[in-house]
Order: C-alpha cells, then sequence, then structure tokens
C-alpha cells in the first residue's frame, strides 16, 4: 500500500475522498498568513524610509503607499472574519484541507487581488523573499506531480514576476514622476523669478550709474566755467595794476623833472 505523502509546501495533503493532491491557494490560512506578514513588513520599511527620506515629494509617495497598504490589511481581515465560520463548520465536519472549490468566488477573486497588490509594492530588499503561491489547478493527478526542483540562482519567480507589467505599479511610477516634474518646474519658475529680479536690479544700477556720470560731467563743466571765470577776473586785475603803477610812475617821474 502506497503510504500518504505528508503535507508541504509543494504537496498538501490530499482529501480522504480523492487521490489527487491540492497545490497551495491563496484561500488557504498559510498563503493569507504569509500575505499578511509581508504586507506588515513593507509597512514597516516604507516607515522607515518615510523616516530616513528628506525629499517632499518622496515623502508624499511613501505616506500614500503605507496608506494602501493598511488598507490592504482591512480587506484581509475582513475576508478573515469571513472565512472563520466556513472553515469551523469544515473542521467539524471532515479532516480534508481546504481547496479553491470549498471557498466562494467573491472570496477567492479578492484573496487573489491582494496578493498582485502586495507584489506590486513590493520593496527592492524584498525582492529576495519567498514569493506568494499563485493559484493552480487542484484536479492534477497524484502521479504527474514531482517533488519541486529548487530556484535557479541567476533568477527567481519573484524576480521574474517583476518583470511582468502591473498596472498599478505603473500608475504609482506615472504619478510619482508626475510629481517630481511638478515639483521640477516650481523650481524653475522660482529660479526664473529670481533671475528676472536680478537683472532688473541690475537695470537699476545701470540707470543710476549713468545719472552718476551725468552729475559728474555737469559738476566738472561748472569747475572749468569757474575757472575760467576767475582766471579772467585774476588778469584783469593784473592788467589795472600795471596800469595804475605805470601812471603813478610816470607822474612821479614827470614831478621830478618839473622841480
Amino acid at each position: 500500500m502506497t503510504p500518504i505523502p505528508k503535507p508541504s509546501l509543494s504537496t498538501p495533503a490530499a482529501s480522504s475522498h480523492t487521490s489527487s493532491l491540492v497545490l497551495p491557494t491563496p484561500s488557504s490560512s498559510t498563503s493569507t498568513n504569509s500575505t499578511r506578514q509581508q504586507v506588515e513588513q513593507q509597512i514597516a520599511e516604507h516607515e522607515k524610509l518615510l523616516q530616513e527620506s528628506n525629499s517632499g515629494i518622496g515623502k508624499n509617495v511613501l505616506i500614500r503607499q503605507i496608506n494602501q497598504l493598511k488598507e490592504k490589511l482591512k480587506e484581509m481581515d475582513h475576508l478573515q472574519q469571513q472565512q472563520k465560520p466556513q472553515l469551523r463548520r469544515q473542521v467539524l465536519g471532515s479532516n480534508t484541507t481546504t481547496s479553491m472549490d470549498d471557498m466562494p468566488p467573491a472570496t477567492l477573486d479578492k484573496l487573489r487581488s491582494l496578493e498582485r497588490d502586495v507584489s506590486s509594492y513590493r520593496s527592492p530588499r524584498l525582492l529576495g523573499s519567498h514569493p506568494i503561491p499563485s493559484p493552480s489547478s487542484s484536479g492534477l493527478d497524484s502521479s504527474s506531480l514531482l517533488p519541486l526542483p529548487p530556484p535557479p540562482s541567476g533568477s527567481t519567480p519573484t524576480k521574474r514576476r517583476s518583470k511582468v507589467p502591473n498596472s498599478d505599479r505603473r500608475n504609482t511610477d506615472i504619478e510619482f514622476a508626475t510629481e517630481i516634474g511638478q515639483g521640477l518646474l516650481l523650481e524653475v519658475r522660482k529660479m526664473q523669478a529670481l533671475l528676472q529680479e536680478k537683472e532688473e536690479q541690475l537695470n537699476q544700477l545701470e540707470i543710476q550709474k549713468a545719472d552718476l556720470e551725468r552729475a559728474a560731467e555737469a559738476m566738472a563743466k561748472q569747475l572749468r566755467q569757474r575757472e575760467e571765470i576767475e582766471g579772467k577776473k585774476t588778469k584783469k586785475r593784473t592788467r589795472i595794476c600795471n596800469e595804475r603803477y605805470s601812471f603813478f610812475f610816470l607822474t612821479k617821474k614827470r614831478g621830478c623833472t618839473l622841480t
């Protein structure tokens, strides 16, 4: 008799009513707890980056991402509250493991959406961690399942997943680039305003310099005119003095001759 394989990450326990094995799905409690731990770890790392960040734009992006991650945690808590009654009934009724067919479609869709969102918010520090198990078919034959080989060192599923385009990540990058562009545009406008103010100050200084030069030329012209006037007056006085001296000398000479 073939022994029943033990539960593991690659080969979970099979149901007592079927011989097929079930791969881990997003609806399992282990996957939900792992996703929750990753979200909490990302929130802690984002808060640490927020404390270390000095850029206003980067802080706004980090705060928005932290709020979105906290909203995801609330959604996960709400889903877990919805799953508790059903899981309790399954535990009391049978010892089988939970599969995708046992969960409501709406719950599965929400969990898959949460996993995609968590993978989109994964920071570069978490790229080396274990990826979230993706949903797979539960109807595979047990003989076709083989032990999963170890991932190659050159590439990991997380790295391959990171290369897949994601709308949420792309939207976040676009918003971040838009905020950076707006910040740079504001800085350029400030620099242009400062440059225009400096140019106006230079123009005013040039006008003041021209006024001072004209005033200096006018003062120099007035000084030259005064010097010319004083020179003329001095020459006239000298000439009058010479004439008086000559007249006095001639008068004195005539008086001496008469005597």
